[in-house]
Protein backbone atom coordinates (compact mmCIF):
# COMPACT_ATOMS: atom_id res chain seq x y z
CA UNK A 1 0.00 0.00 0.00
CA UNK A 2 2.81 2.18 0.16
CA UNK A 3 2.95 5.12 -1.79
CA UNK A 4 -0.59 4.70 -2.75
CA UNK A 5 -0.96 8.89 -1.75
CA UNK A 6 -4.19 8.81 0.30
CA UNK A 7 -5.33 11.86 1.99
CA UNK A 8 -5.44 10.91 6.02
CA UNK A 9 -7.03 13.75 8.48
CA UNK A 10 -6.66 12.65 12.01
CA UNK A 11 -8.68 14.25 14.95
CA UNK A 12 -7.89 13.69 18.32
CA UNK A 13 -4.07 13.22 17.19
CA UNK A 14 -2.27 13.32 20.42
CA UNK A 15 1.09 12.92 20.17
CA UNK A 16 0.84 11.47 16.82
CA UNK A 17 1.31 7.43 17.56
CA UNK A 18 -2.16 6.89 15.12
CA UNK A 19 -0.71 9.54 12.33
CA UNK A 20 2.69 7.38 12.27
CA UNK A 21 0.42 4.16 11.55
CA UNK A 22 -1.12 5.89 9.07
CA UNK A 23 1.77 6.34 7.41
CA UNK A 24 3.20 3.27 7.79
CA UNK A 25 0.28 1.99 6.19
CA UNK A 26 0.75 4.15 3.04
CA UNK A 27 -1.53 7.15 3.85
CA UNK A 28 -0.32 11.04 3.63
CA UNK A 29 -1.90 12.58 6.88
CA UNK A 30 -2.40 15.80 5.59
CA UNK A 31 -3.84 17.58 8.90
CA UNK A 32 -3.74 16.83 12.55
CA UNK A 33 -5.89 18.17 15.03
CA UNK A 34 -6.19 18.48 19.08
CA UNK A 35 -6.64 21.17 21.32
CA UNK A 36 -3.76 20.49 23.93
CA UNK A 37 -0.92 22.91 23.26
CA UNK A 38 1.69 19.99 24.86
CA UNK A 39 0.11 17.75 22.65
CA UNK A 40 0.81 20.32 19.91
CA UNK A 41 4.60 21.07 20.96
CA UNK A 42 5.18 17.15 21.09
CA UNK A 43 3.46 16.28 17.71
CA UNK A 44 5.62 18.88 15.84
CA UNK A 45 8.86 17.52 17.69
CA UNK A 46 7.83 14.06 15.95
CA UNK A 47 6.95 15.82 12.51
CA UNK A 48 10.08 13.99 10.78
CA UNK A 49 7.14 11.29 10.83
CA UNK A 50 4.58 13.26 9.35
CA UNK A 51 6.43 15.94 6.95
CA UNK A 52 3.09 17.12 5.49
CA UNK A 53 0.46 17.01 8.08
CA UNK A 54 -0.36 20.67 9.53
CA UNK A 55 -1.40 20.09 12.92
CA UNK A 56 -4.23 22.35 13.71
CA UNK A 57 -4.92 23.61 18.06
CA UNK A 58 -8.44 23.44 18.05
CA UNK A 59 -11.85 22.73 20.10
CA UNK A 60 -13.31 20.15 17.88
CA UNK A 61 -16.62 20.92 19.44
CA UNK A 62 -16.42 24.59 18.01
CA UNK A 63 -14.63 23.58 14.49
CA UNK A 64 -16.51 22.57 11.66
CA UNK A 65 -15.25 20.06 8.67
CA UNK A 66 -16.10 23.18 6.09
CA UNK A 67 -13.33 25.39 8.23
CA UNK A 68 -10.82 22.03 9.26
CA UNK A 69 -11.05 21.51 4.81
CA UNK A 70 -10.23 25.51 4.95
CA UNK A 71 -7.41 25.38 6.95
CA UNK A 72 -5.31 22.59 5.18
CA UNK A 73 -6.12 24.10 1.77
CA UNK A 74 -8.43 20.40 0.65
CA UNK A 75 -12.16 19.63 -0.73
CA UNK A 76 -14.08 17.39 0.70
CA UNK A 77 -13.02 14.69 -2.47
CA UNK A 78 -9.62 15.39 -1.27
CA UNK A 79 -10.03 13.37 2.06
CA UNK A 80 -9.81 9.93 1.98
CA UNK A 81 -9.76 9.01 5.35
CA UNK A 82 -10.77 10.45 8.48
CA UNK A 83 -9.86 8.69 11.87
CA UNK A 84 -9.02 9.01 15.29
CA UNK A 85 -9.48 8.24 19.21
CA UNK A 86 -11.78 10.40 20.81
CA UNK A 87 -11.27 10.81 24.54
CA UNK A 88 -12.66 7.74 26.34
CA UNK A 89 -13.29 9.01 29.69
CA UNK A 90 -16.91 8.69 30.40
CA UNK A 91 -16.50 5.05 28.62
CA UNK A 92 -13.34 3.82 30.45
CA UNK A 93 -12.96 0.62 32.93
CA UNK A 94 -10.37 2.47 34.23
CA UNK A 95 -12.65 5.70 35.55
CA UNK A 96 -14.95 4.57 38.34
CA UNK A 97 -15.54 8.27 39.27
CA UNK A 98 -17.30 9.44 36.32
CA UNK A 99 -18.12 6.67 33.71
CA UNK A 100 -21.19 7.34 32.73
CA UNK A 101 -23.42 8.70 30.13
CA UNK A 102 -23.26 12.02 31.51
CA UNK A 103 -19.58 12.10 31.07
CA UNK A 104 -19.01 15.20 28.83
CA UNK A 105 -16.33 13.50 27.05
CA UNK A 106 -18.59 11.22 25.65
CA UNK A 107 -19.89 14.40 23.37
CA UNK A 108 -15.98 13.71 21.98
CA UNK A 109 -17.73 10.65 20.21
CA UNK A 110 -20.23 13.00 18.70
CA UNK A 111 -18.00 15.35 17.40
CA UNK A 112 -15.73 12.70 15.58
CA UNK A 113 -18.98 11.65 13.64
CA UNK A 114 -20.14 15.02 13.03
CA UNK A 115 -17.42 15.59 11.68
CA UNK A 116 -17.14 12.34 9.46
CA UNK A 117 -20.92 13.53 8.19
CA UNK A 118 -19.64 16.70 7.49
CA UNK A 119 -16.49 15.91 5.79
CA UNK A 120 -17.60 12.67 3.89
CA UNK A 121 -14.53 10.91 3.06
CA UNK A 122 -14.13 7.63 1.28
CA UNK A 123 -13.51 6.02 4.87
CA UNK A 124 -13.36 6.48 8.52
CA UNK A 125 -11.50 4.92 11.69
CA UNK A 126 -12.50 5.01 15.49
CA UNK A 127 -10.12 3.74 17.63
CA UNK A 128 -11.72 3.58 21.20
CA UNK A 129 -11.90 1.52 24.26
CA UNK A 130 -14.09 -1.62 24.42
CA UNK A 131 -16.28 0.22 27.35
CA UNK A 132 -17.89 2.10 24.22
CA UNK A 133 -19.27 -1.27 23.77
CA UNK A 134 -19.95 -2.88 26.55
CA UNK A 135 -20.66 0.34 29.11
CA UNK A 136 -22.08 2.62 26.59
CA UNK A 137 -23.98 0.36 23.26
CA UNK A 138 -26.82 2.23 24.31
CA UNK A 139 -25.29 5.32 23.91
CA UNK A 140 -23.76 4.58 20.37
CA UNK A 141 -27.44 3.20 19.27
CA UNK A 142 -29.31 6.29 20.80
CA UNK A 143 -26.61 8.90 19.17
CA UNK A 144 -28.16 7.31 15.11
CA UNK A 145 -24.66 7.53 14.13
CA UNK A 146 -25.05 4.53 12.31
CA UNK A 147 -28.14 5.28 10.43
CA UNK A 148 -26.80 8.66 10.00
CA UNK A 149 -23.99 7.14 8.24
CA UNK A 150 -26.14 4.30 6.28
CA UNK A 151 -28.00 7.14 4.63
CA UNK A 152 -24.80 8.90 3.88
CA UNK A 153 -23.97 5.52 2.30
CA UNK A 154 -21.39 4.25 4.54
CA UNK A 155 -21.33 0.24 5.42
CA UNK A 156 -20.00 0.69 9.47
CA UNK A 157 -17.77 -2.59 11.14
CA UNK A 158 -17.44 -2.66 14.63
CA UNK A 159 -13.91 -4.72 15.33
CA UNK A 160 -12.16 -5.61 18.47
CA UNK A 161 -9.21 -6.07 18.74
CA UNK A 162 -6.40 -6.93 20.95
CA UNK A 163 -3.02 -4.62 20.65
CA UNK A 164 -1.28 -7.75 22.17
CA UNK A 165 -1.63 -9.38 18.87
CA UNK A 166 -0.13 -7.08 17.19
CA UNK A 167 3.14 -6.20 18.94
CA UNK A 168 1.98 -3.99 21.97
CA UNK A 169 3.03 -5.72 25.01
CA UNK A 170 -0.15 -5.89 26.71
CA UNK A 171 -2.84 -7.48 26.71
CA UNK A 172 -5.29 -4.61 25.60
CA UNK A 173 -8.32 -4.53 24.42
CA UNK A 174 -9.68 -1.92 21.65
CA UNK A 175 -12.77 -1.03 19.70
CA UNK A 176 -12.02 -0.09 15.79
CA UNK A 177 -15.58 1.30 14.67
CA UNK A 178 -14.60 1.27 10.25
CA UNK A 179 -16.88 2.96 7.92
CA UNK A 180 -16.66 2.95 3.91
CA UNK A 181 -18.33 4.65 1.95
CA UNK A 182 -20.32 2.59 -0.58
CA UNK A 183 -22.43 4.68 -2.66
CA UNK A 184 -21.60 8.00 -4.48
CA UNK A 185 -21.06 11.11 -2.38
CA UNK A 186 -24.33 13.08 -2.60
CA UNK A 187 -23.24 16.83 -2.25
CA UNK A 188 -25.23 19.57 -0.50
Amino acid sequence: MSGCNLAAVEIFCGPGGLSLGLERAGFTVVASVDNDLHVESTYLRNSHHHKKAQFIRADIGQLSGRDLLRQVGLGRSDVDLIAGGPPCKGFSSANLKTRNGDNPHNKLVDHFFRIVTEIRPKLFLMENVMGLIWFADEFLRSGNYFSKLESLGYETQLNRINALDYGVPQNRQRLLIVGKRVKALVTS
